[in-house]
């Protein structure tokens, strides 16, 4: 599955942040924007990422917009 081309400028990056216990979590960074909206970030543990987790969340997130009629 490939993400739909209103998803631009994908970008992946890796940095750390804090997770519900407060302890330091290495994550990808996916950073991407809908046409002319975003950009958008996504954080995904570094144990989790896999590319059908990103397809899935970048879907999710051009289905709100879509649901919000900022996208056709």
């Amino acid at each position: 599955m490939a993400l739909p081309p209103e998803v631009q400028n994908l970008r992946v990056t890796q940095d750390v942040r804090f997770d519900r216990l407060g302890q330091i979590t290495p994550v990808k960074v996916v950073t991407f924007t809908v046409g002319d909206h975003g950009p958008f970030t996504i954080g995904i543990p570094l144990g989790e990422y896999t590319a059908e987790l990103v397809e899935r969340m970048v879907s999710r997130e051009l289905t709100t917009l879509r649901s919000l009629g900022a996208i056709k």
